[in-house]
């Protein structure tokens, strides 16, 4: 919807500043006319701006600064207009001029345009001239009114009015400078399109901007030619000049000075027809109102909620390097500069007014309806708050998207893909349709996976006598990005996939459709391979196989837990897999891995969905000084499997892969060539969803997406892990989370990959990939195990959130891991506690030594060691970090006060609590502080043979404590304080 439907666009919201309550009679008229004299409510802005040097609105300084690079080629330029007026997809403006009107979109819009100026008339907010109310105008008819469709070209200026009504209404107090029903000024010589006579007063019309409705009289030419107007519209982006930081620039400085008009009143201009003037002189088209142009553009930033200036300007002054950005907020937009010499960030806009705070309290209106240059701090201190601080949306028109923010650039929406001469995909822009042989009348995925960023991109399934079958499409942000169609019934025949923007096709996939189904049949020899591979890993599979982990996962929240993996892979709607053979198997399948069989489990079952190969070995433990290792034939699915059917067979297949595999098949040395997995670089484009991470102590996790850094907060890896009850859940990467060391001498921790495979056909077998051949972002590398403990998670951090922290946002970063890690506790204390009430609470024996954290059976399942020990860890570095941070504070953005830290990790800690269930079934509250009281009693609370109290840490004797009914055997307490050591240094031993 435009924005002149809505009740305060273009430019100025016209609000009255507060008026202070009359007090009596004279005394209160005589303090009223001081206060006017000491704070006017309205006074004319001063020229130029107070504080604004004389060089800032100088063309020649803002010249010195800019280059000659162009930021839009014509082809960009002619994508992006086609997909501003639709270009099949979803209008900003109001439609192309030179195409034929979507009847019945159009008439939608033109219900929820009049509807909301109707709801303005009912409820007061509009009215005439002179105060008075107006009767609404009632719904529009269901269909237009006889067509015109006739394009004529304006002989004067001419009203756009945004409802039948010709007659200006107003909100109160009345400013007959801003009438609401003004949408725009049609310029002399601007071309429209007459839709048809609306009534006998009012025309509807269109421009390339907008639609609306124009008097009857309006003075117009006769009708033109319609290819004629667009060959001539071409020809004015041809020859348009350059569209370069300089050529803007003169441009924009042209109009200094000029006067405001809202909606072209008076021949003047508003924000949003300043920046459209601007902009069509180099060919490219605006939508008319300040929301639509924001996401226009190659891309825009979402600057909601981010409240650190700072934050907001980083992002800007990036933007700013490879393009033209616009800066928007509620009703409008600005061109940006740059920074003044003095850094003062700069634009130049068309403005009607801002809020000036007087001295002693009170505000002033400063009247400016002009064309300046100021900085973004206008309003700064009164109700409004500044410019800078009411920024929402960063708008940016260039070739590239800058690389330090294209993690949270929202890219513009793409016109569909036009229908290329040869329809081909590629492995770095890949297409996937789901299922394997779609059958007529039932549901199609279609999915897109690249590593690359194309800017503004649609993906698009059109039937055999080309037809969009799909209105929308998801995108997902990442490294790898993907794109996403859904059809709930897909039409026979030959379908075509196409991801693109308009007569740019970056890739394409013909998708046969059956009139009937196949019957599908699992065909292998008794003694045959499980599978024998038909694909080959590369990097599409990669991306796909990244993609499908994501998808899996995407609906998870950090905390929350499913009952086993099989409750994600039977959901096809998390599963892009489920029943991609049409063989039904997964209905069937019980898959209860735990946190080695995790990732061995998905990258099994799609490798089998895809046809590719897939093998791992067979791997020692390990022990202290002496790592894992990897020896003998690896298996693969080339294996005889058990069983005739899918059924069957599948199941046999994971439970050799779980008998199998261990924590210690990720843990094995970085340099160690026999090896299901290696170590990877810690950037943002190596950690995607699928890849690995091994603590040095046993626990595995699968990376399942990452969360990009939006202003000064952090992002965020999200992993996922299996327990040994089953359970499956997400947690977010954090020191106190995930464990590390870099040292090598009995084990290789961190990140990996799965190391690649490929079939080779003619000698029967699957070989691994040497480190030195494997390239591109999943390279093998070392880089973490160069530095500290501390350089590690440095990095990672670094990785996931690119632009420093300011230090109380790395605080509550750590607060908020270290509650994660408490509500992830619950579960298994719960749990637990669940299972000795089922065994009638007999005594769980516990395994000796370093045993407790890795063993086998209930103490397994249900004791909770290895999970203490990283909560620990996860209150040391929230409890810990404001001394560390005050000790190097250059590693902070901002201001790093000891004494604020301490107060507002104070303030965090009493202010999130949990709830657990004692032993006689009531709910125990603890405040996050409480916990922190309570370090050393986690230190020997992992047993479950002790009462849930003592789990929880309840002081002997209190009247917590009281409520407990049972405690672990003496002995057992006795082996507890023995390895408590461990725990108290947060220093666990290898195995």
């Amino acid at each position: 919807m435009l924005l002149a439907f809505t009740p305060l666009s273009g430019c100025a919201s016209k609000e009255t500043p507060p008026e202070e309550a009359p007090r009596s009679s004279a005394t209160a008229g005589e303090h009223a006319a001081r206060e006017a004299e000491r704070c006017p409510a309205v006074l004319p802005a001063e020229t130029p701006i107070p504080g604004i040097p004389d060089e800032a609105r100088s063309l020649d300084y803002w010249l010195e600064q800019a280059d000659e690079r162009v930021f839009m080629s014509k082809a960009s330029i002619l994508r992006h207009n086609r997909a501003i007026h639709g270009g099949g997809s979803r209008v900003l403006s109001a439609g192309g001029l030179y195409e034929p009107i979507d009847e019945a979109a159009f008439l939608l819009r033109l219900e929820e345009r009049i509807a909301r100026i109707d709801e303005a008339f009912v409820n007061g907010s509009y009215v005439t001239k002179d105060g008075a109310p107006i009767a609404p105008y009632g719904p529009p008819p269901d269909v237009l009114p006889p067509r015109r469709d006739e394009l004529r070209r304006a002989m004067e200026p001419i009203p756009l009015r945004c409802g039948p009504r010709l007659e200006g209404y107003y909100r109160q107090p009345i400013d007959l400078d801003f009438d609401r029903n003004n949408c725009s000024m049609i310029r002399e010589g601007e071309e429209l399109e007459i839709i048809a006579d609306f009534d006998e007063h009012a025309l509807l019309v269109r421009t390339r901007y907008a639609f609306g409705f124009i008097a009857k009289d309006a003075a117009l030419s006769e009708p033109l030619d319609r290819e004629e107007a667009k060959k001539r519209d071409l020809l004015r982006i041809e020859e348009a000049p350059a569209f370069t930081r300089k050529n803007l620039l003169q441009e924009a400085f042209q109009l200094l000075g000029t006067p405001y008009g809202w909606g072209g009143q008076n021949g003047g201009r508003d924000c949003s027809r300043y920046t459209l003037d601007l902009l069509h002189r180099f060919g490219i088209d605006l939508p008319r109102h300040s929301a639509s142009q924001a996401v226009a553009g190659r891309y825009s930033i979402d600057l909601e909620g981010i409240t650190d200036l700072d934050a907001k300007l980083e992002l800007i002054d990036r933007a700013h390097e490879n393009g033209i950005v616009l800066l928007e907020f509620r009703g409008h937009v600005m061109l940006y500069l740059g920074r003044y010499r003095d850094g003062r960030p700069m634009a130049i806009h068309a403005f009607s007014e801002y809020l000036e705070p007087c001295e002693g309290g009170g505000e002033t209106l400063r009247r400016a309806d002009r064309v300046d240059v100021t900085d973004l701090s206008l309003g700064e201190g009164t109700s409004r708050t500044s410019f800078l601080e009411r920024l929402r949306r960063i708008t940016v028109f260039a070739e590239e998207t800058h690389p330090d923010v294209v993690n949270i650039a929202e890219a513009r929406r793409a016109s569909p893909a036009d229908s290329p001469e040869r329809c081909v995909d590629s492995q770095d822009v890949a297409l996937f349709h789901f299922p394997a042989q779609p059958v007529r009348g039932q549901p199609l995925r279609v999915v897109a996976v690249t590593r690359k960023d194309l800017g503004p991109a649609d993906l698009s399934v059109f039937s055999s006598s080309n037809e969009r079958l799909n209105e929308e499409f998801e995108f997902h942000a990442g490294a790898i990005r993907g794109y996403l169609v859904s059809i709930d019934a897909a039409p026979s025949g030959t379908l075509e996939a196409r991801l693109g923007d308009g007569d740019r096709i970056d890739a394409c996939l013909r998708v046969h459709v059956r009139r009937i189904p196949e019957a599908p049949e699992f065909r292998r020899e008794p003694e045959g391979p499980f599978y024998t591979p038909r694909m080959q890993w590369g990097e599409a599979a990669e991306n796909l196989f990244a993609f499908f982990v994501y998808h899996l996962f995407a609906e998870l929240e950090p905390g929350e837990t499913v009952r086993d993996l099989g409750v994600l892979i039977r959901d096809p709607k998390r599963n892009l897999f489920y029943d991609y053979l049409g063989l039904s198997h997964e209905e069937d399948l019980v898959l209860r891995p735990d946190c080695a069989d995790l990732p061995y489990f998905l990258r099994a079952y799609y490798a089998y969905q895809r046809s590719l190969p897939f093998a791992y070995r067979r791997c020692s433990r390990g022990r202290e000084g002496r790592p894992p290792r990897c020896t003998g034939e690896a298996l693969t699915n080339l294996d005889p499997t058990p069983g005739q059917s899918l059924q069957t067979s599948f199941p046999a297949y994971l439970r050799r892969i779980a008998n199998t595999v261990h924590s210690s098949s990720m843990r094995t040395l970085p340099d160690d060539e026999d090896s299901d997995a290696y170590p990877i670089g810690l950037s943002r484009e190596a950690l995607v969803p699928g890849i690995t991470f091994a603590d040095p102590y046993g626990h595995i996790l699968i990376v399942v997406r990452t969360i990009p850094q939006r202003g000064s907060g952090p992002g965020a890896l999200i992993a996922a892990e299996a327990q040994p009850d089953g359970l499956v859940g997400v947690r977010t990467f954090s020191a106190g989370s995930f464990v590390f060391d870099p040292d090598t001498k009995s084990a290789g921790a961190g990140f990996k990959a799965f190391r690649p495979v490929h079939y080779d056909a003619n000698e029967g077998s699957i070989r691994f990939s040497p480190n030195h051949a494997i390239t591109g972002p999943l390279a093998f590398s070392r880089e973490q195990y160069e530095g500290s403990r501390e350089d590690f998670f440095d990095r990672v951090d670094r990785a996931i959130s690119p632009r420093r922290l300011g230090a109380v946002d790395e605080l509550l970063r750590r607060v908020d891991a270290l509650e994660e890690s408490v509500r992830r506790r619950i579960a298994s204390v719960d749990a637990g506690e669940a299972y000795m009430r089922q065994v009638g609470f007999l005594t769980m024996p516990m395994p000796e030594g370093s045993s407790i954290f890795l063993t086998t059976g209930p103490w397994e399942d249900f004791a909770t060691p290895s999970r203490d020990l990283r909560l620990l860890i996860a209150l040391d570095e929230a409890l810990h970090f404001p001394k560390r941070a005050a000790a190097d504070p250059s590693r902070y953005r901002g201001e790093v006060a000891l004494d604020a830290l301490e107060a507002r990790l104070a303030e965090e800690l009493r202010a999130r609590s949990i709830a657990y269930t004692n032993s006689e079934g009531d709910r125990v509250t603890l405040n996050l502080e409480e916990l922190a009281k309570r370090q050393e009693a986690f230190e020997i609370a992992y047993n479950p043979n002790d009462c849930v109290e003592v789990r929880w840490g309840a002081p002997d004797g209190s009247a917590e404590y009281a409520t407990c009914t049972r405690r672990a055997p003496l002995e057992q307490r006795a082996q507890m304080e023995e390895v408590r050591q461990w725990f108290r240094t947060r220093n666990r031993p290898a195995r």
